[in-house]
């Protein structure tokens, strides 16, 4: 299902100035499908050496300088050094960015419990998003340090759902009115407060409130992810959670061919309506493909050659 938020969210891109269900709807999900995702990330990780785990990373990493060539070709028409270094605008910042979260987290959970980096990485993001001017693109850094409080979330909420249970009334209604915010709150500077790489000074910049409004909006829609992260993850059956787990190839190919093709999808569709049935197709094809072989060869053609080659 996230996957789907991931392309829909990606596609209607071009109509969001335009068209105010567009709007509407590219800031309900950017609100939380990706804080989920990543939420989910923290869920499934495991501690490893990091030898191991750098194993586990190189098919992460050559998929994400792959589909991230071809973004920056599509999207520039071209390809230059600084282009390539600037992961601002590029889907692939997401698989970029899972590297560096699995790899701090198996340096740094050696050395910090759970909680106490957890709190450490709140704490660094609230200073770079108060501090810095600008969020940049470079290397998906600072997108890293935004987001990283919520993958040790999910690696901490994984020991702790019982907590979660013996309140589960509650969770259910702060899940809910959670959804019912960020539904209502859709048609303000949501989007643009909680994703566009703005730090706040800039962002007070292009915008009529003050920097406590900012501020305090911007944590309110974090919270209300953490929520409703939590809801889903609740009330969604030991079954249904290890199914995601065994799609999670399939949605690693379907992430793949959107990034590909996101470039020329809101090049060409200008309207809610062609968006998404371009994103309806796009998710049919990649899925039936991410079943074949060929996926494999597309995504990972270094690795996959090297296993053969073992076999």
């Amino acid at each position: 299902m996230l996957i789907i938020f991931v392309v829909i969210g990606h596609f209607i891109e071009s109509s969001i100035f335009n068209n105010q269900i567009s709007s509407h709807l590219y800031s309900f999900i950017y609100s939380f499908h990706m804080p989920l995702f990543i939420w989910l990330n923290g869920y499934f990780y495991k501690q490893r050496t990091f030898k191991e785990e750098i194993k586990k990373c190189i098919p992460f990493i050559e998929v994400c300088i792959i589909s991230h060539l071809f973004f920056t070709l599509f999207i520039n028409g071209g390809l230059s050094i600084k282009c390539l270094l600037d992961f601002g605008g590029s889907p692939s910042w997401y698989l970029l960015s899972l590297v560096y979260w699995r790899l701090l987290s198996t340096i740094l959970l050696q050395k910090l419990s759970p909680s106490k980096l957890f709190l450490f990485g709140i704490i660094v993001e609230i200073l770079t998003f108060i501090c810095l001017p600008k969020y940049g693109g470079i290397l998906s850094i600072m997108r890293t340090i935004q987001f990283y409080p919520f993958f040790l979330l999910g690696y901490i909420m994984k020991d702790k759902m019982q907590y979660a249970n013996k309140y589960k009334k509650y969770t259910l209604i702060l899940g809910t009115l959670s959804i019912a915010y960020i539904l209502y709150t859709s048609s303000l500077l949501q989007w643009q407060c909680f994703y566009e790489r703005a730090g706040l000074i800039s962002f007070k910049s292009f915008s009529a409130h003050s920097y406590l409004w900012l501020f305090c909006f911007r944590y309110s829609i974090l919270i209300s992810s953490i929520f409703i992260s939590t809801m889903i993850l609740l009330f969604a059956e030991n079954k249904l959670i290890k199914s995601i787990s065994n799609f999670g190839n399939s949605t690693l190919f379907v992430y793949f061919g959107q990034t590909i093709i996101f470039p020329l999808v809101i090049r060409y569709t200008h309207s809610l309506t062609e968006s998404l049935i371009v994103s309806t197709i796009a998710i049919i094809v990649f899925t039936y493909f991410s079943r074949k072989p060929i996926s494999k060869w597309l995504m990972n053609p270094i690795t996959t050659y090297i296993a053969n080659k073992r076999a």
